[in-house]
């Protein structure tokens, strides 16, 4: 318990969430029921007493007041300097914005991503280890060396669906194959990105499900419109975890290295619009040798079970 001294940084929460509701305290000290105060403007709260004014601090509560406190001095700061200077500084601060300054900021995995030319997906919320992230990404490397050994049975060939077939197991195992090392490479690295960012808010159980019943209804429209051609890859799951990843992930942001070796920040919903746009402009031109219906179907359905789980899960 704390005495309230940042009071002038706290507004009383008056929106409806009901999820707050189970964690109501008593106040120790006079045994009042005490109230939601929202941090600034952060989501973040902390309980008040509105008879004694103590407050209880949470190590998450002191940390979200030290970030308020540090943006305050800033803004501050900016507000004192003089309009010339603001200027000069805020185009300093653009061209820090390179290559070299952000990669100090990301892990060693994340550096190999960038390098490779992945996006790299910062901001995630949530805890736990990915465990079928983790299970499916060794799936698919295991599928793919069987492949090389034995052909006739794991090869792309035996376990690809050919969309002019009926509804058959190839349907399914076609989500395990790859046409070769780059295009699997490519796909484990960006399913663990997405499939990391899903199930940190989603139980892993959904996220399989998820991978497995629209991943492979995804083909089915590819199908339509490409009728008699083999389709192999986990490109439809994991379409759908980056389109499960928008709602669930609301905060999180995408980091891109662009030309000449600088660096952008856009939000996660940004870069699913893009990615969205990209497969319906090369799906209506016809380009060969990419499922891109298959890509589009999965990014939408994967967007519409995020939103639906969200909203049963918010209640």
């Amino acid at each position: 318990m704390h005495a309230a001294p940042f009071v002038d940084r706290l507004t009383l929460e008056t929106r409806d969430l009901p999820a707050m509701a189970t964690r109501m305290r008593r106040c120790p000290e006079c045994s009042s029921s005490m109230q939601w105060w929202r941090i600034g403007r952060l989501e973040a709260w902390v309980d008040r007493c509105p008879s004694c004014h103590a407050a209880w601090l949470d190590a998450g509560d002191k940390q979200s007041l030290k970030m308020l406190e540090q943006s305050s001095l800033r803004q501050a700061a900016w507000k004192s300097l003089p309009e010339d200077e603001r200027k000069d500084l805020a185009s300093a601060i653009v061209k820090e914005q390179d290559l070299p300054t952000l990669v100090e900021s990301l892990s060693a995995s994340e550096r190999l991503l960038m390098v490779a030319g992945f996006p790299i997906v910062t901001n995630v919320k949530g805890d736990g280890f990915p465990l079928m992230t983790a299970v499916l990404t060794g799936l698919l490397g295991a599928v793919y060396i069987g492949g090389l050994l034995v052909p006739e049975t794991l090869g792309f060939e035996a376990l690809a669906w050919k969309s002019s077939m009926e509804l058959s197991p190839n349907l399914f195992t076609s989500l395990l194959v790859h046409g070769g090392i780059a295009h699997l490479l490519g796909n484990l690295t960006v399913l663990w990105v997405y499939g990391s960012c899903v199930e940190r808010r989603a139980p892993s159980w959904l996220a399989a499900l998820a991978f497995v019943v629209l991943g492979t209804a995804a083909p089915l429209l590819q199908g339509e419109l490409t009728p008699g051609v083999m389709l192999g890859g986990a490109s439809g799951g994991i379409a759908v975890f980056m389109g499960m990843a928008v709602p669930l992930q609301p905060q999180a942001q995408l980091k891109i290295v662009v030309w000449k070796l600088s660096a952008i920040r856009v939000p996660l919903w940004f870069g699913f619009i893009a990615a969205s746009a990209f497969q319906i402009v090369m799906a209506t031109l016809g380009v060969p040798g990419i499922a891109w219906g298959a890509h589009g179907a999965g990014l939408v359905l994967g967007l519409v079970t995020g939103f639906t789980f969200r909203s049963a899960t918010t209640k």
